[in-house]
C-alpha cells in the first residue's frame, strides 16, 4: 500500500502575528498556520515583530540561521518583506542557497501601501520601495493578494518596465482565506443585544480605529451626518475598542459597513462582511471592485461624502435580512480557509 507522500514541513517567518495586546495584527497569518496545520502540515514559527523592536529583526536573522542549519525544513514561507530578506540572509549564513541542500523561499505579499496615492512622497516608502522590489525579485515565488501589487510594487522602486518585469516573476494570486464557520450570517438584533449596542435605527459600522488618517474616518463622519437628515435614528459606530471574540456580532448587528480607505490591497473585513451577509460601501481601492462590486450588497463610491451617503442610502434600501450573495461569492473563488490551504500545499508541492 503506497503511504502517500511525507508530510511538508515549513517554517513560517513572519512580522506579523496576533499578541495579548494586539490581537488582531496578523491574525490572518495565524489563521492561515491553523489551517495548514489541520491539513497535516508540520509548521515551525519564526515571528519577528519589528514594530516592537527593530532589533529583533536583527535577533530573528540569527534564530533563523540557527534553525536552518540544525532542522530540515522543506521551504520557507515569509508574509512581509522584511521577514523574506531576513529569510534570505539565513538562507544564505546557513549554507541552504545553492545545491541540494538549497530551501525554497516563498513570500505572501500583502502590503497595500504600494497602492498609497501619495507614493514616494511618503518617507518610509522612498526606502522601503527598492527593499520590496529587491525581495520580490529575489523570493523564489510570490503570492501577493492582489493581482496589481507586484507591478505597482516595481514601479514604486523606479522599474523601466513594471508590468513586463511583474509578468517574469513567478506568482500566483492568493488572498487570505475567512473563516465561514466564524463569521456567518445571524440575528442583528441579537448581536446588538450581546454588544450592548442600544438603538432601533439603522446602525453603520465603520470598523477601523480613528485617527488613522488612510482609514478616512473623516469621510465615514462627514457620510454619516448626511445620511442622518434622512434617517435621523442612525448610528455610527467606530472600530478600535472592540474585542477579537466580538468582531462577528459587530459586523452582524450592523446594517452596513463603511469601508473608506485611500488604499488597500485585499481587505479582510470586506470579506468577512460578506460571510455574514452584510452591505458593504467601500471606496474604489484593491480588488473589491473587481471581485465583488457586481453583488447587490456591495456599493463602491467616489472617497466623497455625498457620494457615500447615497451608498448608504442605496444599501439601506435592501430588503432586511435578505443575503448579498456575499458567502456564495467567497466559497466561489475559493476564500475559504480550507481552499486557500489546500491552494497552498499545491505550490508547496510543486516547488520542492
Amino acid at each position: 500500500m503506497n503511504p502517500g507522500p511525507p508530510p511538508l514541513r515549513v517554517l513560517v517567518v513572519t512580522n506579523m502575528y496576533p499578541t495579548p495586546t494586539a490581537p488582531y495584527y496578523g491574525v490572518f497569518v495565524k489563521e492561515q498556520v491553523d489551517a495548514l496545520r489541520e491539513l497535516g502540515v508540520e509548521v515551525g514559527l519564526e515571528i519577528h515583530l519589528g514594530r516592537e523592536s527593530k532589533w529583533n529583526y536583527a535577533r530573528g536573522l540569527a534564530s533563523l540561521t540557527r534553525r536552518l542549519r540544525r532542522e530540515r525544513w522543506d521551504l520557507i514561507h515569509s508574509h512581509h518583506t522584511f521577514t523574506t530578506l531576513t529569510a534570505l540572509a539565513a538562507r544564505r549564513l546557513a549554507g541552504r542557497g545553492r545545491g541540494p541542500r538549497r530551501i525554497p523561499i516563498i513570500e505572501s505579499f500583502h502590503e497595500g501601501e504600494v497602492f498609497d496615492p501619495r507614493g514616494r512622497r511618503r518617507g518610509h516608502l522612498r526606502y522601503s520601495a527598492w527593499l520590496k522590489a529587491l525581495a520580490l525579485r529575489r523570493a523564489d515565488f510570490v503570492l501577493p493578494v492582489e493581482k496589481n501589487m507586484i507591478r505597482a510594487a516595481l514601479a514604486a522602486a523606479g522599474a523601466a518596465d513594471a508590468e513586463v518585469e511583474a509578468k517574469r516573476i513567478p506568482h500566483q494570486v492568493l488572498p487570505a482565506g475567512i473563516d465561514l464557520e466564524r463569521f456567518g450570517p445571524g440575528d442583528a438584533q441579537g448581536a446588538r443585544c450581546r454588544l450592548g449596542w442600544d438603538g432601533e435605527g439603522p446602525l453603520l459600522f465603520f470598523p477601523y480605529a480613528p485617527g488613522k488618517p488612510a482609514k478616512r474616518d473623516d469621510l465615514a463622519r462627514a457620510a454619516f451626518a448626511i445620511v442622518r437628515r434622512t434617517h435621523p435614528g442612525a448610528q455610527l459606530v467606530v472600530g478600535g475598542a472592540i474585542p477579537y471574540a466580538a468582531m462577528p456580532d459587530a459586523i452582524r448587528a450592523s446594517d452596513v459597513l463603511l469601508i473608506l480607505t485611500d488604499y488597500e490591497a485585499s481587505p479582510t473585513i470586506v470579506k468577512e462582511a460578506l460571510a455574514c451577509e452584510r452591505p458593504v460601501v467601500a471606496t474604489d481601492v484593491g480588488d473589491i471592485r473587481a471581485c465583488y462590486g457586481d453583488l447587490p450588497g456591495v456599493v463602491v463610491t467616489p472617497a466623497e461624502p455625498e457620494a457615500i451617503a447615497s451608498g448608504i442610502d442605496r444599501a439601506l434600501a435592501l430588503p432586511a435580512g435578505s443575503a448579498c450573495g456575499g458567502r456564495e461569492r467567497l466559497i466561489a473563488r475559493g476564500l475559504t480557509l480550507p481552499a486557500t490551504a489546500r491552494r497552498l500545499v499545491e505550490v508547496y508541492r510543486e516547488l520542492i
